[in-house]
């Protein structure tokens, strides 16, 4: 009996600690979670502050260039405002790192003087002043410095590694303990060095985003044509793209300012405007894995293709290459001036050379036959209005682009050269003289691109 009295307490004892095992396992789990999740939330949290922090200055640095290269009130308060808007958040970006044990007073000092500066120029403009070489020498300077700090700022990605030793939480983990993680924090602390001789300041593919909340022009006073319509609409667009004939599935209607009918054709989808009928877009994800074109050769299929489809009077502006595919944006012609706002977009898959896109949105929208008004200023009486650090190539074409209140500009395009060998787009109202448009273009493998 004393036997099986023991058996049984050695049963509940045995019970007992397993049960007191597994809550404190529970426990221990419960708080691991809880620490991973921590961990997790602050390494999200402090990787989008150095993205934003990245992209900022970035955003910086073009603006800084752009303000080298202007010479007008409009454009120096656009850049101003741009200016003290992205060193604001650069600072807030920064702010939100854990560099606690980090000196970077001079690279605060340096964004908050990036904004004022800036701000103070377009201010004596205002006030009917003309920028001085001293100005433009200061300008060149926070350049400089922009330019130092995005670089240095992409090499401290090095020491954001994943792993044991590169990653925000040590950074916060040791920045608590008065400690310092040398793999992130030496990148700052070069970038706060090279800023100890900066000086005390006495004292912002184009066209393609432009406003589609207007009424498409395209589509304005034509009737709902129905959906058979649209359908063959979209399969004899579809059959001078090379596209296998099949039969299209609707998946529905949208309306809004530019409505549509919206086909299915496997995995290939096509909006045409109910109104119309016209071919708005067409998408086709099928994945493009190699590169067997010439980006030449799919820049040429892009154009073939826009003729076949009856836009003949276009002029290829730009283009991109991204994962094999070559993006070309088109912009319609009016007597010799490029329209901006008509623009459209094919992509060519360069492993064979089909469409994968054909965006016409912004034709449709912007699409007019203009009143272009005779110049008032002379190409010549243009060309002396722009900055004096651009040189500016013989004979500029005419323009109309897109304004950021939604309306357009007629413009003289002048392609000029900066003085680090850079291509500048300029835009000269031909009424004013006034710049309405000012772009750096980025020439690459990749194509051309603009800031």
């Amino acid at each position: 009996m004393k036997l099986h009295e023991n058996r049984r307490a050695v049963v509940r004892l045995v019970s007992f600690l397993c049960a007191v095992l597994l809550i404190l396992s529970g426990f221990t789990y419960v708080g691991y979670s809880a620490a991973n999740r921590y961990r997790t939330r602050l390494e999200n949290s402090c990787r989008r502050s150095f993205e934003e922090l990245s992209t900022y200055l970035s955003n910086i640095e073009a603006a800084l260039t752009k303000s080298l290269y202007s010479n007008s009130l409009p454009e120096q308060t656009l850049l101003a405002a741009r200016l003290l808007r992205d060193a604001g958040c650069a600072k807030e970006a920064l702010s939100q790192l854990p560099l606690e044990q980090t000196p970077l007073d001079r690279i605060y000092r340096f964004l908050s003087q990036t904004g004022e500066f800036a701000v103070s120029l377009s201010v004596r403009l205002s006030a009917g002043e003309t920028l001085r070489t001293e100005d433009y020498d200061s300008l060149a300077l926070l350049h400089s410095y922009a330019r130092t700090l995005s670089a240095s700022l992409q090499d401290c990605t090095a020491g954001l590694l994943s792993g044991e030793n590169g990653n925000w939480y040590f950074v916060q983990k040791l920045s608590a303990e008065n400690e310092v993680l040398p793999s992130v924090t030496d990148g700052f602390r070069e970038m706060e060095s090279g800023f100890e001789d900066y000086p005390t300041l006495i004292y912002d593919g184009p066209f393609s985003d432009h406003i589609l909340q207007q009424t498409p022009r395209m589509t304005e006073g034509k009737s709902d044509y129905g959906e058979d319509a649209a359908a063959a609409a979209a399969k004899s667009f579809l059959s001078l793209g090379n596209v296998p004939a099949g039969d299209l599935t609707l998946l529905g209607t949208s309306r809004g300012n530019l409505a549509v009918y919206s086909f299915a054709l496997g995995e290939l989808t096509i909006d045409v405007t109910r109104a119309g009928p016209y071919v708005a877009r067409v998408i086709d994800p099928r994945p493009v894995e190699k590169t067997a074109l010439s980006v030449e050769s799919a820049r040429k299929n892009a154009r073939i293709f826009l003729s076949m489809q009856g836009y003949s009077d276009f002029q290829e502006s730009y283009y991109s290459v991204n994962d094999h595919i070559c993006t070309v944006n088109f912009a319609a012609q009016q007597d010799g001036v490029t329209c901006y706002p008509d623009l459209i977009k094919v992509s060519i898959a360069m492993d064979n050379g089909s469409i994968v896109l054909f965006d016409a949105c912004g034709y449709l929208m912007n699409h007019m036959k203009r009143d272009l008004a005779e110049p008032k200023l002379s190409a010549e009486e243009a060309r002396q209005r722009l900055s004096p650090a651009l040189i500016p190539a013989v004979g500029p074409g005419l323009a109309v682009v897109p304004t950021a209140g939604g309306g357009e500009a007629f413009c003289y395009e002048f392609r000029c050269t900066g003085v680090r060998g850079e291509t500048v787009l300029v835009y000269l109202d031909t009424q004013t003289g006034l710049e309405r448009q000012l772009l750096i273009l980025l020439q690459s493998d990749n194509g051309v691109l603009t800031i």
